[in-house]
Protein backbone atom coordinates (compact mmCIF):
# COMPACT_ATOMS: atom_id res chain seq x y z
CA UNK A 1 0.00 0.00 0.00
CA UNK A 2 1.41 3.20 -1.19
CA UNK A 3 0.70 5.97 1.95
CA UNK A 4 1.36 9.57 1.09
CA UNK A 5 1.94 11.38 3.77
CA UNK A 6 1.15 15.35 3.76
CA UNK A 7 1.98 17.87 6.51
CA UNK A 8 3.90 20.93 6.99
CA UNK A 9 7.26 20.03 7.67
CA UNK A 10 9.41 21.78 10.22
CA UNK A 11 7.14 21.99 13.07
CA UNK A 12 6.05 17.88 12.57
CA UNK A 13 9.39 16.77 11.46
CA UNK A 14 9.92 14.24 14.52
CA UNK A 15 6.13 13.18 13.47
CA UNK A 16 6.75 12.60 10.14
CA UNK A 17 10.13 10.44 10.81
CA UNK A 18 8.48 8.29 13.54
CA UNK A 19 5.17 8.28 11.35
CA UNK A 20 7.78 6.79 8.32
CA UNK A 21 9.76 4.30 11.04
CA UNK A 22 6.49 2.65 11.70
CA UNK A 23 4.73 2.78 8.27
CA UNK A 24 7.78 1.36 7.11
CA UNK A 25 7.82 -1.40 9.68
CA UNK A 26 4.44 -2.57 8.80
CA UNK A 27 5.45 -3.00 5.10
CA UNK A 28 3.42 0.63 3.48
CA UNK A 29 5.71 2.36 1.44
CA UNK A 30 5.80 6.14 2.83
CA UNK A 31 5.89 8.93 0.51
CA UNK A 32 6.33 12.25 1.47
CA UNK A 33 8.10 15.91 0.55
CA UNK A 34 11.25 14.05 2.60
CA UNK A 35 11.46 11.26 -0.37
CA UNK A 36 11.09 13.89 -3.20
CA UNK A 37 14.18 13.80 -5.35
CA UNK A 38 15.43 16.96 -7.22
CA UNK A 39 13.58 17.38 -10.86
CA UNK A 40 13.03 19.53 -13.53
CA UNK A 41 9.74 19.62 -12.43
CA UNK A 42 8.17 22.28 -10.19
CA UNK A 43 7.18 21.25 -6.65
CA UNK A 44 3.46 21.74 -6.69
CA UNK A 45 3.66 19.12 -9.86
CA UNK A 46 5.92 16.78 -7.74
CA UNK A 47 3.31 17.04 -4.88
CA UNK A 48 0.13 16.78 -6.87
CA UNK A 49 1.54 13.72 -9.19
CA UNK A 50 2.74 11.98 -5.79
CA UNK A 51 -1.10 12.12 -4.54
CA UNK A 52 -2.26 10.94 -8.11
CA UNK A 53 0.16 7.76 -7.48
CA UNK A 54 -0.94 7.10 -3.77
CA UNK A 55 -3.47 4.43 -2.36
CA UNK A 56 -4.50 6.27 0.30
CA UNK A 57 -3.62 10.27 1.69
CA UNK A 58 -2.41 10.76 5.32
CA UNK A 59 -3.19 14.43 6.30
CA UNK A 60 -1.69 15.82 9.40
CA UNK A 61 -2.58 19.17 10.41
CA UNK A 62 -0.82 20.89 13.72
CA UNK A 63 -0.81 24.56 13.97
CA UNK A 64 1.17 26.09 11.00
CA UNK A 65 -0.71 26.69 7.57
CA UNK A 66 2.56 26.04 5.82
CA UNK A 67 4.31 27.62 2.65
CA UNK A 68 2.80 28.14 -0.51
CA UNK A 69 3.71 28.04 -4.38
CA UNK A 70 5.16 31.11 -5.61
CA UNK A 71 2.36 33.68 -6.27
CA UNK A 72 -0.36 31.00 -4.70
CA UNK A 73 -2.57 31.67 -1.54
CA UNK A 74 -3.40 27.92 -0.55
CA UNK A 75 -0.50 25.66 0.95
CA UNK A 76 0.92 23.20 -0.45
CA UNK A 77 -0.93 20.98 2.53
CA UNK A 78 -3.62 22.05 1.37
CA UNK A 79 -3.25 21.58 -2.19
CA UNK A 80 -2.30 18.03 -1.56
CA UNK A 81 -5.04 17.18 0.42
CA UNK A 82 -8.06 18.58 -2.30
CA UNK A 83 -5.95 17.25 -4.94
CA UNK A 84 -6.71 13.78 -3.14
CA UNK A 85 -10.19 14.42 -2.13
CA UNK A 86 -10.86 15.86 -6.00
CA UNK A 87 -9.52 12.11 -6.75
CA UNK A 88 -11.81 10.46 -3.91
CA UNK A 89 -8.73 8.57 -2.36
CA UNK A 90 -8.79 7.34 1.01
CA UNK A 91 -8.61 10.23 3.47
CA UNK A 92 -7.68 10.04 6.97
CA UNK A 93 -6.94 13.23 8.51
CA UNK A 94 -5.24 13.97 12.13
CA UNK A 95 -5.63 16.95 13.64
CA UNK A 96 -2.72 18.13 16.69
CA UNK A 97 -4.83 17.76 19.68
CA UNK A 98 -4.43 21.65 21.05
CA UNK A 99 -5.48 21.47 24.19
CA UNK A 100 -3.50 18.51 25.55
CA UNK A 101 -0.20 18.28 22.95
CA UNK A 102 2.83 19.80 23.91
CA UNK A 103 3.81 22.20 20.92
CA UNK A 104 6.54 24.58 20.58
CA UNK A 105 5.72 28.26 20.89
CA UNK A 106 7.86 28.24 17.39
CA UNK A 107 5.39 26.09 15.61
CA UNK A 108 2.63 27.55 16.18
CA UNK A 109 1.66 29.92 13.27
CA UNK A 110 2.15 33.93 13.86
CA UNK A 111 1.35 35.19 10.44
CA UNK A 112 -2.70 36.32 11.01
CA UNK A 113 -3.27 35.64 7.06
CA UNK A 114 -2.03 32.24 7.52
CA UNK A 115 -3.70 31.73 10.63
CA UNK A 116 -6.86 32.45 9.11
CA UNK A 117 -6.31 30.04 6.63
CA UNK A 118 -5.12 27.31 8.59
CA UNK A 119 -8.50 28.24 10.24
CA UNK A 120 -10.46 27.91 7.40
CA UNK A 121 -8.67 24.27 6.12
CA UNK A 122 -8.97 22.29 9.56
CA UNK A 123 -13.13 23.69 9.25
CA UNK A 124 -13.31 22.49 6.19
CA UNK A 125 -11.44 19.35 7.14
CA UNK A 126 -14.00 18.74 10.40
CA UNK A 127 -17.14 19.16 7.63
CA UNK A 128 -15.79 16.51 5.29
CA UNK A 129 -14.26 14.04 7.71
CA UNK A 130 -14.09 11.96 11.09
CA UNK A 131 -10.93 13.50 12.41
CA UNK A 132 -8.28 12.10 15.09
CA UNK A 133 -6.79 14.31 17.14
CA UNK A 134 -2.97 13.30 18.59
CA UNK A 135 -1.15 14.46 21.41
CA UNK A 136 2.66 12.90 20.53
CA UNK A 137 4.53 11.49 18.03
CA UNK A 138 3.83 7.81 18.95
CA UNK A 139 0.03 8.64 19.57
CA UNK A 140 -0.11 9.62 16.17
CA UNK A 141 1.71 6.87 14.66
CA UNK A 142 -0.55 4.34 16.36
CA UNK A 143 -3.68 6.35 15.33
CA UNK A 144 -2.05 6.20 11.11
CA UNK A 145 -1.54 2.76 11.75
CA UNK A 146 -5.49 1.42 13.36
CA UNK A 147 -6.81 3.79 10.49
CA UNK A 148 -4.39 1.90 7.82
CA UNK A 149 -5.87 -1.08 8.91
CA UNK A 150 -9.12 0.01 8.26
CA UNK A 151 -8.05 1.28 4.82
CA UNK A 152 -6.35 -2.04 3.89
CA UNK A 153 -9.57 -3.74 4.68
CA UNK A 154 -11.32 -1.47 2.73
CA UNK A 155 -9.31 -1.64 0.05
CA UNK A 156 -9.98 -6.10 0.05
CA UNK A 157 -13.18 -5.93 0.26
CA UNK A 158 -13.66 -7.06 4.10
CA UNK A 159 -15.49 -4.07 5.04
CA UNK A 160 -17.70 -0.97 3.25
Amino acid sequence: MIVFVSSTYLDLTSHRAVLEASLTMSGCIYNGMEHFAAVPTPTLDVCLDAVRKCDVFIGILGMQYGSCPYGRSLSYTEREYRQAYTLRKPLYIFLVDEQNARVRPMDVEIDPYKIERLRKFKERVLRRHQVARFTSENHLARLVLASLMHAEARLSGAIV
